[in-house]
Protein backbone atom coordinates (compact mmCIF):
# COMPACT_ATOMS: atom_id res chain seq x y z
CA UNK A 1 0.00 0.00 0.00
CA UNK A 2 2.85 2.42 0.80
CA UNK A 3 4.21 1.96 -2.73
CA UNK A 4 0.78 2.32 -4.36
CA UNK A 5 0.14 5.76 -2.87
CA UNK A 6 3.17 7.49 -4.42
CA UNK A 7 2.49 5.66 -7.69
CA UNK A 8 -1.02 7.10 -7.71
CA UNK A 9 0.34 10.54 -6.79
CA UNK A 10 2.86 10.51 -9.63
CA UNK A 11 0.21 9.35 -12.07
CA UNK A 12 -1.76 12.52 -11.32
CA UNK A 13 1.15 14.59 -12.57
CA UNK A 14 2.17 12.53 -15.57
CA UNK A 15 2.49 14.39 -18.86
CA UNK A 16 3.14 13.39 -22.48
CA UNK A 17 6.64 11.99 -22.65
CA UNK A 18 9.20 14.26 -24.32
CA UNK A 19 10.57 13.18 -27.66
CA UNK A 20 13.94 11.50 -27.30
CA UNK A 21 15.69 14.51 -28.77
CA UNK A 22 14.15 16.71 -26.04
CA UNK A 23 15.29 14.53 -23.13
CA UNK A 24 18.11 16.29 -21.27
CA UNK A 25 21.29 14.58 -20.13
CA UNK A 26 23.00 17.28 -18.06
CA UNK A 27 26.55 16.77 -16.87
CA UNK A 28 28.26 18.91 -14.26
CA UNK A 29 31.90 19.45 -15.24
CA UNK A 30 33.97 20.80 -12.33
CA UNK A 31 37.15 22.73 -13.08
CA UNK A 32 39.23 20.08 -11.31
CA UNK A 33 38.14 17.51 -13.93
CA UNK A 34 39.20 19.57 -16.96
CA UNK A 35 42.24 17.31 -17.33
CA UNK A 36 39.95 14.36 -18.13
CA UNK A 37 38.50 15.96 -21.26
CA UNK A 38 40.08 13.35 -23.53
CA UNK A 39 38.35 10.50 -21.64
CA UNK A 40 34.82 11.81 -21.07
CA UNK A 41 32.26 10.91 -23.74
CA UNK A 42 30.78 14.39 -24.13
CA UNK A 43 28.77 13.19 -27.12
CA UNK A 44 26.42 11.34 -24.76
CA UNK A 45 25.39 14.59 -23.04
CA UNK A 46 22.99 17.29 -24.17
CA UNK A 47 24.00 19.98 -21.65
CA UNK A 48 27.29 20.81 -19.95
CA UNK A 49 27.32 22.76 -16.68
CA UNK A 50 30.80 24.10 -16.02
CA UNK A 51 31.32 24.31 -12.25
CA UNK A 52 31.76 26.47 -10.33
CA UNK A 53 32.08 30.22 -10.74
CA UNK A 54 31.82 32.54 -7.75
CA UNK A 55 32.19 36.27 -7.23
CA UNK A 56 35.40 37.79 -5.99
CA UNK A 57 35.08 40.68 -3.59
CA UNK A 58 35.35 43.02 -6.60
CA UNK A 59 32.19 41.48 -8.07
CA UNK A 60 33.85 39.70 -10.98
CA UNK A 61 33.18 36.00 -11.57
CA UNK A 62 36.05 33.59 -11.16
CA UNK A 63 36.51 29.82 -11.46
CA UNK A 64 39.48 29.60 -9.07
CA UNK A 65 41.67 31.27 -11.68
CA UNK A 66 40.80 28.74 -14.40
CA UNK A 67 40.22 29.68 -18.03
CA UNK A 68 36.99 27.91 -18.93
CA UNK A 69 37.46 28.64 -22.63
CA UNK A 70 38.78 25.16 -23.55
CA UNK A 71 35.90 23.51 -21.64
CA UNK A 72 33.38 25.67 -23.50
CA UNK A 73 35.05 24.79 -26.81
CA UNK A 74 34.86 21.08 -25.93
CA UNK A 75 31.15 21.40 -25.30
CA UNK A 76 30.63 23.32 -28.52
CA UNK A 77 32.58 20.72 -30.51
CA UNK A 78 30.07 18.10 -29.34
CA UNK A 79 27.01 20.25 -30.00
CA UNK A 80 26.18 20.76 -26.32
CA UNK A 81 24.31 23.57 -24.61
CA UNK A 82 26.91 25.04 -22.24
CA UNK A 83 26.09 26.87 -19.00
CA UNK A 84 28.18 28.29 -16.19
CA UNK A 85 27.12 27.03 -12.77
CA UNK A 86 27.34 29.52 -9.90
CA UNK A 87 27.91 28.56 -6.28
CA UNK A 88 28.58 24.99 -5.15
CA UNK A 89 30.41 24.51 -1.89
CA UNK A 90 31.39 28.01 -0.78
CA UNK A 91 34.50 29.12 1.04
CA UNK A 92 34.08 31.84 3.66
CA UNK A 93 35.41 34.41 1.17
CA UNK A 94 32.99 33.36 -1.56
CA UNK A 95 30.10 33.43 0.90
CA UNK A 96 31.03 36.96 1.95
CA UNK A 97 31.21 38.04 -1.69
CA UNK A 98 27.80 36.56 -2.46
CA UNK A 99 26.30 38.32 0.54
CA UNK A 100 27.84 41.61 -0.59
CA UNK A 101 26.88 41.42 -4.25
CA UNK A 102 23.33 40.14 -3.82
CA UNK A 103 22.43 43.18 -1.72
CA UNK A 104 19.81 45.34 -3.47
CA UNK A 105 22.23 48.20 -4.03
CA UNK A 106 24.90 45.97 -5.59
CA UNK A 107 22.75 43.46 -7.43
CA UNK A 108 22.53 45.24 -10.78
CA UNK A 109 26.30 45.69 -11.02
CA UNK A 110 26.91 42.03 -10.18
CA UNK A 111 24.38 40.84 -12.76
CA UNK A 112 26.03 43.14 -15.30
CA UNK A 113 29.31 41.33 -14.58
CA UNK A 114 27.64 37.92 -14.90
CA UNK A 115 26.20 38.87 -18.26
CA UNK A 116 29.61 40.09 -19.38
CA UNK A 117 31.07 36.71 -18.42
CA UNK A 118 28.31 34.89 -20.35
CA UNK A 119 29.01 37.00 -23.44
CA UNK A 120 32.78 36.69 -23.18
CA UNK A 121 32.65 32.90 -23.30
CA UNK A 122 29.61 32.58 -25.57
CA UNK A 123 27.68 30.66 -22.92
CA UNK A 124 24.07 29.56 -23.32
CA UNK A 125 23.03 30.47 -19.81
CA UNK A 126 23.53 30.33 -16.07
CA UNK A 127 22.84 27.59 -13.51
CA UNK A 128 22.22 28.66 -9.91
CA UNK A 129 23.71 26.23 -7.39
CA UNK A 130 23.60 28.11 -4.12
CA UNK A 131 22.65 25.61 -1.42
CA UNK A 132 21.72 25.31 2.25
CA UNK A 133 22.48 28.41 4.30
CA UNK A 134 23.36 30.32 1.14
CA UNK A 135 19.73 30.31 0.04
CA UNK A 136 18.30 33.18 2.06
CA UNK A 137 16.06 36.21 1.64
CA UNK A 138 18.41 37.64 -1.00
CA UNK A 139 18.11 34.59 -3.27
CA UNK A 140 14.73 35.07 -4.95
CA UNK A 141 15.05 38.80 -5.73
CA UNK A 142 18.48 38.08 -7.23
CA UNK A 143 17.10 35.22 -9.34
CA UNK A 144 14.27 37.37 -10.70
CA UNK A 145 16.59 40.21 -11.69
CA UNK A 146 19.08 37.80 -13.27
CA UNK A 147 16.19 36.16 -15.14
CA UNK A 148 15.26 39.49 -16.72
CA UNK A 149 18.81 40.08 -17.97
CA UNK A 150 19.18 36.55 -19.33
CA UNK A 151 15.79 36.66 -21.05
CA UNK A 152 16.75 39.89 -22.80
CA UNK A 153 19.63 38.03 -24.47
CA UNK A 154 17.84 34.72 -25.06
CA UNK A 155 19.81 32.83 -22.40
CA UNK A 156 18.79 30.00 -20.07
CA UNK A 157 18.46 30.10 -16.28
CA UNK A 158 18.41 26.79 -14.39
CA UNK A 159 18.95 25.77 -10.78
CA UNK A 160 20.14 22.85 -8.69
CA UNK A 161 17.75 22.31 -5.78
CA UNK A 162 17.48 19.60 -3.09
CA UNK A 163 15.48 16.43 -3.54
CA UNK A 164 14.30 16.39 0.06
CA UNK A 165 12.84 19.86 0.62
CA UNK A 166 12.02 23.23 -0.87
CA UNK A 167 13.64 26.14 0.91
CA UNK A 168 10.98 28.66 2.04
CA UNK A 169 13.13 31.52 0.73
CA UNK A 170 12.54 30.31 -2.84
CA UNK A 171 9.37 32.09 -3.85
CA UNK A 172 6.88 30.82 -6.41
CA UNK A 173 7.96 33.58 -8.79
CA UNK A 174 11.60 32.58 -8.45
CA UNK A 175 10.74 28.94 -9.08
CA UNK A 176 8.85 29.93 -12.22
CA UNK A 177 11.88 31.90 -13.39
CA UNK A 178 13.94 28.75 -13.94
CA UNK A 179 13.78 27.07 -17.33
CA UNK A 180 14.20 23.85 -15.39
CA UNK A 181 15.40 22.57 -12.03
CA UNK A 182 18.06 19.90 -11.59
CA UNK A 183 16.96 17.93 -8.52
CA UNK A 184 19.90 16.87 -6.33
CA UNK A 185 18.82 13.37 -5.33
CA UNK A 186 21.77 12.23 -3.27
CA UNK A 187 23.45 12.66 0.13
CA UNK A 188 20.63 11.19 2.20
CA UNK A 189 23.51 9.76 4.23
CA UNK A 190 27.10 10.86 4.59
CA UNK A 191 29.88 11.99 6.91
CA UNK A 192 27.56 14.31 8.86
CA UNK A 193 25.94 11.15 10.32
CA UNK A 194 28.76 8.59 10.55
CA UNK A 195 26.80 6.26 12.83
CA UNK A 196 23.94 5.90 10.34
CA UNK A 197 25.44 4.09 7.36
CA UNK A 198 23.22 3.34 4.40
CA UNK A 199 22.41 4.19 0.79
CA UNK A 200 22.75 7.89 0.07
CA UNK A 201 20.82 7.83 -3.20
CA UNK A 202 18.37 4.90 -3.34
CA UNK A 203 15.73 4.57 -6.04
CA UNK A 204 13.08 5.36 -3.42
CA UNK A 205 14.66 8.80 -2.92
CA UNK A 206 14.39 9.52 -6.65
CA UNK A 207 10.73 8.56 -6.48
CA UNK A 208 9.99 10.78 -3.47
CA UNK A 209 12.01 13.72 -4.85
CA UNK A 210 10.03 13.75 -8.08
CA UNK A 211 6.80 13.55 -6.05
CA UNK A 212 7.95 16.48 -3.90
CA UNK A 213 8.68 18.83 -6.79
CA UNK A 214 5.62 17.86 -8.79
CA UNK A 215 3.64 18.59 -5.65
CA UNK A 216 5.29 22.02 -5.45
CA UNK A 217 3.76 22.81 -8.82
CA UNK A 218 6.78 22.19 -11.02
CA UNK A 219 5.68 20.47 -14.23
CA UNK A 220 7.62 17.39 -15.25
CA UNK A 221 8.96 19.06 -18.38
CA UNK A 222 10.83 21.51 -16.13
CA UNK A 223 12.43 18.90 -13.87
CA UNK A 224 15.66 16.95 -14.32
CA UNK A 225 16.47 14.03 -12.02
CA UNK A 226 19.93 14.16 -10.46
CA UNK A 227 22.01 10.99 -10.07
CA UNK A 228 25.39 10.53 -8.35
CA UNK A 229 28.55 9.15 -9.91
CA UNK A 230 30.11 8.86 -6.43
CA UNK A 231 29.48 7.19 -3.10
CA UNK A 232 30.20 7.28 0.62
CA UNK A 233 32.32 4.73 2.48
CA UNK A 234 31.25 4.30 6.10
CA UNK A 235 34.06 1.88 6.90
CA UNK A 236 36.52 4.78 7.12
CA UNK A 237 36.86 7.40 9.82
CA UNK A 238 35.88 9.99 8.89
CA UNK A 239 33.39 8.74 6.32
CA UNK A 240 35.02 9.26 2.94
CA UNK A 241 33.77 9.80 -0.59
CA UNK A 242 34.86 7.77 -3.58
CA UNK A 243 34.20 7.87 -7.30
CA UNK A 244 32.28 5.26 -9.22
CA UNK A 245 35.43 4.90 -11.32
CA UNK A 246 37.43 3.87 -8.24
CA UNK A 247 34.96 1.26 -7.00
CA UNK A 248 34.76 -0.36 -10.46
CA UNK A 249 38.54 -0.35 -10.75
CA UNK A 250 38.64 -2.51 -7.61
CA UNK A 251 36.37 -5.12 -9.20
CA UNK A 252 34.29 -4.80 -12.40
CA UNK A 253 31.48 -6.76 -10.72
CA UNK A 254 30.96 -3.72 -8.48
CA UNK A 255 29.34 -2.01 -11.47
CA UNK A 256 26.24 -4.15 -11.00
CA UNK A 257 25.48 -3.53 -7.33
CA UNK A 258 24.97 -0.49 -5.08
CA UNK A 259 26.95 -1.62 -2.05
CA UNK A 260 30.35 -3.11 -1.29
CA UNK A 261 30.74 -3.63 2.45
CA UNK A 262 29.84 -0.27 3.95
CA UNK A 263 30.46 1.63 0.72
CA UNK A 264 27.24 2.86 -0.90
CA UNK A 265 26.79 4.20 -4.44
CA UNK A 266 24.68 3.65 -7.58
CA UNK A 267 25.64 0.90 -10.00
CA UNK A 268 24.46 0.39 -13.56
CA UNK A 269 21.08 -1.29 -12.80
CA UNK A 270 19.99 1.48 -10.42
CA UNK A 271 21.10 4.22 -12.82
CA UNK A 272 19.14 2.52 -15.59
CA UNK A 273 16.05 2.28 -13.36
CA UNK A 274 16.33 5.95 -12.40
CA UNK A 275 16.72 6.94 -16.04
CA UNK A 276 13.54 5.05 -16.91
CA UNK A 277 11.78 6.80 -14.01
CA UNK A 278 12.96 10.15 -15.36
CA UNK A 279 11.74 9.25 -18.85
CA UNK A 280 8.31 8.52 -17.40
CA UNK A 281 7.77 11.53 -15.15
CA UNK A 282 10.32 14.28 -15.86
CA UNK A 283 12.40 15.48 -18.80
CA UNK A 284 15.97 14.55 -18.13
CA UNK A 285 18.78 13.21 -15.99
CA UNK A 286 21.46 15.33 -14.32
CA UNK A 287 24.84 13.92 -13.31
CA UNK A 288 27.07 14.96 -10.43
CA UNK A 289 29.60 14.67 -11.83
CA UNK A 290 30.92 13.41 -15.16
CA UNK A 291 34.56 13.25 -14.07
CA UNK A 292 33.69 10.46 -11.61
CA UNK A 293 32.59 7.98 -14.27
CA UNK A 294 34.40 4.82 -15.31
CA UNK A 295 35.79 5.29 -18.80
CA UNK A 296 35.39 1.61 -19.61
CA UNK A 297 32.62 -0.70 -20.69
CA UNK A 298 31.06 -0.05 -17.26
CA UNK A 299 30.33 3.65 -17.82
CA UNK A 300 27.29 5.06 -16.01
CA UNK A 301 26.95 7.81 -18.61
CA UNK A 302 26.75 5.15 -21.28
CA UNK A 303 24.12 3.31 -19.21
CA UNK A 304 22.01 6.48 -19.17
CA UNK A 305 22.52 7.17 -22.86
CA UNK A 306 21.68 3.65 -24.00
CA UNK A 307 18.56 3.63 -21.81
CA UNK A 308 17.34 6.78 -23.54
CA UNK A 309 18.66 5.76 -26.97
CA UNK A 310 18.71 1.94 -27.05
CA UNK A 311 21.27 0.51 -29.47
CA UNK A 312 19.73 -0.87 -32.63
Amino acid sequence: MQQLLPLFFLALFSFPLPAQEDFRIVGYYPYYRFGLSDQINFGQLTHLNIAFANPRMDGQLDVVGQDIGPAVETGRAHGLTVLISLGGGLTAEWRAAWQLWMQPGNRAAFIHNIMGYVRAYGLDGVDMDLEGQDVDALYSPFVLQLRDSLTAEGKLLTAALPGSNRDPDITNDALKAFDWVNIMVYNLTGPWAPNNPGPHSPYSFAFSAISLWLGEGMPGERLTLGVPFYGWDFSTSPVSSFTYRAIVAQNPDNAFTDQVGQAYYNGIPTIQDKTRLAMQFVSGVMIWEIGQDSYTGYSLLNAIYETVYPPT
